[in-house]
């Protein structure tokens, strides 16, 4: 039953990880070359937590992989094919504003 669940809610994450991860791509594309102001700090070390809580349980769960006790490390993985971005390659107006 407990497997039934865990698999259950992987699917569910991965699905809205699928949305997600594509955008995510674009924004760092975005802000790449930019700055931020003292007042956009808070905010910004907001996402940083609630990425970092992402990546932390998204690690655990690769290095937990039933039948692979070895430990992964995340930067060698290949990427699904369908969270790969051309970000480069996105005009800024499918962005929408900067603000």
């Amino acid at each position: 039953m407990k497997d039934a669940l865990d698999a259950q809610k992987t699917a569910h994450v991965f699905f809205e990880l699928d949305q997600a991860a594509p955008k995510l791509g674009q924004l760092a594309e975005y802000l790449k070359h930019t700055c931020m102001t003292n007042s956009d700090l808070p905010r910004a070390a907001g996402f940083v937590e609630h990425l970092r809580t992402l990546m932390t349980e998204l690690t655990r769960m690769m290095n937990n992989v039933e039948g692979d006790k070895s430990s992964v490390d995340v930067t060698t993985v290949e990427p699904h094919p369908t969270n790969t971005s051309k970000s480069s390659n996105i005009p800024f107006g499918s962005m929408g504003p900067p603000y």
